[in-house]
């Protein structure tokens, strides 16, 4: 049986597994949270679950999301065979397999548990993201196409990410390294893919409509902001309080900002499945700027809220941006976005925003949290159900 299914469509392209799990996972983790945090749900006296929130949201939901973006956009860069059949079916299920071990862990009593289970428990975390690594690497070796090593390098940098945050309990790290290094890694895959994205898909939704509007090409000035901005993300991560590294986010947001106003982003707002696109990239640069000032005033905005820019904001949207067009695109589907993948765009957008803006809100601010998460894994669970057919399905 287990052959049979890894032989069916659902295993034939890497984005059809680990888009299909990822959101589903993501929709329900933060409807979790959300009982949680709001106390309907009362987990064990030394349960951890802020910090499996954290995790699962950098590792498992963000790491399936980019895994199969990668898995399916990897062998059109390199021209090798993409993974498929049994040995996708594997992937996935060692990525399910740390899903499972972490929330048992985390939302059971970590403290209770034998010092031998948390060592189960990180090797089985954290061999996703070690044979995704090993992956893109053999991909890029293997075609002699060093333009794309940087991606290689955020993988590896995400895969660290994870070490660092098993070791910090029995170390000397600090507990906050490991995710910020992952959420560092993944805004920075964010602005190398985007920018690839972004300007190449409204290319080519312009030129049929507009030939002579054209996003500018990839250039010096891109170069330039992507370099500042991974300095800016490096010193956040390893120097978070300093006023330099606020000043360094600040540059990156305003590059960030120039760099999306050359893409000609205004004049796709009568396809929102380009649109949505644009405005995952707004997000990212909306977090780099939200980040900065947290480090700059951060009496102005609370390290919760600037965070949750960059999480549910321009990683939710730009996930889900990805998902949404990719499934169509590889499914054999028309590049539009109907009435329902437009609600999916609005509920995200209105979660995140509602998310963040919870400490500002004229309301009791658990119950702001409820609602933007309840908003949030809403765009999640539609997706899945929207596009969970074609998902499953054979291409159209």
């Amino acid at each position: 049986m287990i052959s049979k299914l890894a032989r069916s469509a659902l295993f034939h392209n890497g984005f059809r597994p680990f888009f299909l799990g990822g959101s589903a996972f993501a929709g329900l983790a933060v409807l979790f949270w959300v009982a949680v945090f709001s106390g309907w749900v009362v987990l064990p006296s030394g349960a951890d679950p802020r910090n499996w929130h954290a995790h699962e949201m950098t590792f498992g939901f963000f790491g399936a999301i980019m895994g199969g973006f990668l898995l399916t956009a990897m062998p059109g860069w390199t021209g090798k065979a993409p993974l498929s059949g049994e040995k996708l079916f594997g992937l996935f299920v060692v990525w399910l397999a740390g899903r499972v071990a972490m929330t048992a862990y985390l939302i059971g009593d970590p403290a209770a548990s034998f010092p031998i289970w948390a060592v189960v428990v990180a090797v089985a975390d954290m061999i996703y993201p070690a044979l995704l690594l090993v992956y893109c690497a053999s991909q890029i070796v293997d075609s002699r196409g060093m333009h794309n090593l940087p991606v290689v390098v955020m993988v590896a940098l995400y895969g660290l990410s994870d070490v660092l945050f098993h070791a910090a309990p029995y170390s000397f790290f600090d507990r906050n390294l490991g995710p910020h290094l992952a959420l560092g890694a993944a805004a920075l895959l964010i602005a190398l893919i985007g920018g690839r994205i972004v300007p190449n898909f409204t290319r080519n939704w312009l030129a049929a409509r507009s030939p002579g509007l054209v996003p500018a090409e990839f250039g010096l000035f891109d170069k330039l902001a992507l370099v500042e901005t991974a300095v800016a993300i490096l010193a956040w991560t390893f120097v978070p309080d300093s006023a330099t590294t606020g000043f360094l986010l600040a540059l990156a947001a305003l590059l960030g900002l120039i760099r999306l106003s050359r893409w000609r982003g205004l004049h796709t707002t009568a396809e929102p499945l380009v649109m949505i696109l644009h405005a995952g990239y707004l997000w990212l640069v909306l977090a780099l700027a939200a980040l900065a000032v947290n480090v700059l005033a951060p009496s102005l905005l609370p390290g919760a809220s600037a965070l949750h820019v960059l999480t549910a904001g321009s990683m939710g949207v730009m996930m889900l941006a990805v998902m949404t067009r990719a499934t169509r695109g590889h499914t054999g589907r028309p590049l539009l976005a109907d009435r329902t993948t437009v609600v999916i765009y609005a509920l995200v957008n209105l979660g995140a925003l509602v998310r963040v803006s919870a400490p500002v809100l004229p309301f009791d601010y658990a119950a702001a949290v409820a609602v933007g998460g309840i908003l949030w894994s809403s765009a999640m669970l539609l997706f899945a159900v929207k596009y969970g057919p074609w998902l499953i399905g054979p291409r159209s």
